[in-house]
């Protein structure tokens, strides 16, 4: 087989070992063949099936290599032609969108936590509430040996009276709003009364309540309302049933009541006391309002029968029978407005020893009925 010859990159043709000339070129030449190849290494190299193709030469680093002798030497040092571009910064759509995807999902899975989160807060908060204002009755017990009135009856006909929320205000740090109002109880109309009107006490709302403003327009309202009891066993004034309805009077809130803690026989920690309401909301300020006589037509701002089961909504038995609401049969007495909230399952209720419970709305109604009585003598103890 021809040995190869060895040419400088001047053109001049060398003797000897053409695989010694590869391997140890003079510094700064390469050996090439005649055909400006690689030598016979390198066509052996363009010649296998089993081999890599040439990869690039790329130099020593300076200063050459070490061989074993101590001499320092040149070598070849080959770079694949194929290795890997360098890599590109940012995303590709592809991953845009899964992370995009993996984000959305972690969102749909904390949202309703934070959302519930946020209600047991607003929950507590309405329970914080409660409890004052049940304190703040028994603080009226403790000063006048009885518990306010539901609703005071203005002498007057057509016009609205003061409730039992007024008639706590001294006992919930609300002195300043009360001062001066002895003399303005039995008319809401009054120029002092009304300058209370418009006033927002935070005490006389639920924090899950939407419905802060008086659906009539005419000032501050109130979510909680006194029990005015179901009207079992005649306890129950009889009126017009076309408007405002009947009056039960055997719980412990009523308008002209005058409940004592010995009334209430079926004792205090089963007797319903406040409860809360979100439909059809009035003035704080209101207690009850008459017209022609109060022993026909009396229409209870501050209390309310309990003729409904909890959370019933006007989708299941209709609209107050003065709804302007379309399409809603107007079939609800003024009287006979639901005990209903915006928390979940359920209805929080301060009772007569001055503690709150959340009375779930699927209590079964009779047992409700027997805890908003005083003194029927049911035998209704529920297990919180």
């Amino acid at each position: 087989m021809r040995r190869p010859r060895v040419v400088d990159r001047a053109g001049t043709a060398r003797k000897g070992n053409a695989a010694k000339h590869f391997l140890n070129p003079p510094s700064g030449r390469v050996a090439r063949n005649e055909r400006g190849g690689l030598g016979g290494f390198s066509s052996g190299l363009r010649d296998s099936h089993c081999l890599r193709p040439p990869r690039a030469l790329e130099p020593d680093p300076p200063g050459g290599r070490v061989n074993g002798a101590g001499h320092a030497r040149k070598t070849l040092r080959f770079r694949s032609q194929n290795a890997s571009p360098r890599c590109r910064k940012g995303f590709t759509l592809v991953e845009l969108l899964v992370v995009i995807t993996i984000i959305g999902i972690l969102i749909a899975l904390l949202l309703p936590a934070v959302q519930s989160a946020r209600e047991a807060a607003r929950r507590l908060q309405c329970a914080n509430n409660l409890k004052q204002l049940g304190l703040a009755t028994h603080n009226y017990h403790t000063a006048h040996a009885v518990f306010p009135p539901g609703g005071f009856v203005s002498h007057l006909a057509d016009r609205a009276a003061a409730g039992w929320h007024v008639s706590i205000l001294p006992h919930i740090e609300g002195s300043a709003l009360a001062h001066g109002l002895r003399d303005s109880l039995h008319d809401v109309n009054d120029s002092t009364m009304d300058a209370l009107r418009d006033c927002a006490v935070a005490t006389y709302v639920c924090p899950s309540a939407t419905n802060a403003e008086s659906d009539a327009g005419d000032g501050a309202t109130t979510n909680y309302f006194g029990v005015s009891g179901p009207g079992r066993g005649g306890h129950v004034k009889k009126l017009e049933t076309s408007h405002c309805g009947n009056m039960s009077t055997d719980g412990i809130f009523y308008p002209g009541s005058e409940v004592r803690i010995a009334d209430i026989r079926d004792g205090t920690s089963n007797t319903l006391l406040i409860g809360e309401r979100i439909y059809l909301m009035r003035p704080w300020t209101h207690g009850a309002w008459w017209s022609g006589s109060p022993d026909r037509k009396l229409c209870s701002y501050a209390t309310k029968n309990v003729t409904w089961p909890l959370n019933t909504g006007t989708d299941d038995v209709g609209c107050y029978v003065f709804d302007s609401s379309p399409g809603c049969p107007r079939t609800v007495l003024f009287n006979d407005l639901m005990f209903a909230s915006e928390h979940p399952d359920g209805v929080q209720f301060a009772f007569a020893d001055g503690s709150v419970h959340f009375v779930t709305e699927t209590i079964d109604f009779s047992i409700l009925g027997d805890l908003a009585t005083r003194a029927g003598g049911e035998v209704a103890t529920l297990a919180w």
